[in-house]
């Protein structure tokens, strides 16, 4: 039963993230454009497409650090400690932080992606 809680705590954490990657790539991609004519409404498709995907990879990046950040090291770091939750979420959004500025630096300043 510990075991089935571990691991429903973790997939909340990777709901999480996922929200963290989803808020990055729509900042990064902006507004959905408006295509309502005939063969340009695809583009409605490939930016959905684009966010769904890219979200994914982003928010799957920062679970699994933060996955394994918290196995390793914060559980016994915050056991026993009365804000745990809040140290975890801060850790989160650093790690995010840190893969959005990686992202960045790939994307923009080296051009590799």
């Amino acid at each position: 039963m510990r075991v089935i809680k571990q691991i429903l705590i973790y997939l909340l954490w990777y709901l999480v993230a996922l929200f963290l990657g989803f808020l990055h790539m729509r900042i990064m991609l902006g507004p959905q454009p408006e295509y309502n004519d005939g063969i340009l409404s695809i583009f409605n498709w490939v930016y959905e497409a684009a966010l769904i995907v890219s979200t994914s990879i982003m928010g799957s990046i920062i679970a699994v650090l933060f996955i394994l950040f918290d196995l390793f090291y914060l559980r016994k770091k915050l056991s026993g400690k009365p804000h745990h939750l809040i140290t975890r979420l801060a850790v989160m959004v650093v790690i995010a932080l840190i893969v959005i500025g990686f992202h960045y630096l790939h994307d923009f300043i080296f051009n590799v992606v």
